[in-house]
């Protein structure tokens, strides 16, 4: 029981985006670098990649981990499944764990410039790391300030994870192309990390955890988020048709790119409209069933607009 307990500590399935998310950074950064080269430098920069994925999943699962830790009583009424309020594990272990994980994400994500990427991967997670522990622990506990809570949210899993994934292949500076990518899945996630909320608004009003969704009423939120699960993803096509220094600050077509901008924008229509009539604790980890598709359609749009930057690029790189 005790590893088992352990894995279902960590929240496996959300591991899963922040290392998908870095891959697919790092292969955006990859066809936008090196055209139809870049399987040749995919295989040279394989190893910093590979770290790059391990460091975000670790800390993500760090970031579980201490919040689990932080919210034994609240999940006694949201999540009494989970495993610090079952007993299977202590909170002064799990707390100590998180500790470990917080490290070891930290200390694989400097070998990352040591062995081909760039600096700015280390910053980027040290920044995440520091923006998941405001969002836990007292006296920040940015989960309980409403909307700054998705923000928190939204920064170091939609801004910086984009930015990170591109630091592992090449330099994140002088150009705008990580950032406004970035910038894309940021918007996105401040409206759509409240998914997670939807399932435990009675218990977090019980509590006093003043979420977004308790702090602004349910109905408010589900019509943000038809707004928030639309919005960003025109900004796709937008960004190959505006230019930096004579050039598309995104380096893809702009006819699939706004073809996959469609598809996505139809995907999360129907997450937004799907969150009214369902049921909570549906889902993985008793959350709302709009929950896994939000991160379903976090990662496919991670991975088209990878495809795109390798498949179907405006123009070789110069």
């Amino acid at each position: 029981m005790g590893l088992s307990a352990w894995w279902r500590l960590t929240r496996p399935f959300t591991l899963l985006p922040p290392a998908l998310g870095v891959l697919s950074g790092s292969l955006i950064a990859l066809g936008a670098e090196n055209g139809a080269h870049w399987w040749r430098a995919g295989l040279t920069h394989a190893l910093p990649i590979t770290l790059g994925c391990l460091s975000g999943a670790v800390l993500n699962a760090a970031s579980n981990v201490l919040n689990q830790a932080q919210e034994v009583e609240l999940d006694r009424h949201n999540k009494p499944e989970r495993p610090l309020v079952r007993g299977d594990i202590s909170i002064r272990a799990a707390q100590l764990g998180g500790v470990v994980l917080y490290a070891v994400a930290v200390l694989v994500a400097l070998a990352v410039p040591l062995l081909g990427g760039t600096w700015a991967f280390p910053a980027c997670v040290t920044l995440a790391a520091l923006a998941t522990v405001a969002y836990s622990v007292q006296p920040c506990y940015l989960k309980g300030r409403g909307f700054w809570a998705n923000v928190t949210i939204a920064v170091p899993r939609g801004l910086l994870l984009k930015v990170a994934g591109w630091a592992c292949v090449a330099s994140v500076w002088g150009t705008w192309e990580p950032w406004w990518i970035g910038m894309v899945f940021f918007l996105f996630l401040c409206t759509a990390a409240s998914t997670k909320d939807l399932a435990d608004e009675a218990g977090d009003r019980l509590a006093g955890a003043r979420t977004w969704v308790v702090a602004a009423g349910r109905e408010r939120v589900l019509r943000a988020m038809q707004i928030g699960f639309v919005i960003p993803w025109p900004l796709i096509p937008i960004g190959t048709l505006i230019t930096q220094d004579g050039h598309p600050v995104l380096a893809i077509a702009p006819l699939p790119a706004a073809v996959f901008a469609i598809v996505l924008m139809a995907y999360g229509y129907w997450i937004a409209h799907q969150m009214r009539h369902e049921s909570s604790g549906a889902s993985i980890d008793a959350n709302h069933r709009s929950w896994t598709h939000m991160y379903l359609l976090m990662m496919l749009s991670q991975f088209g607009l990878a495809a795109l930057y390798l498949f179907a690029r405006a123009s070789a790189p110069a």
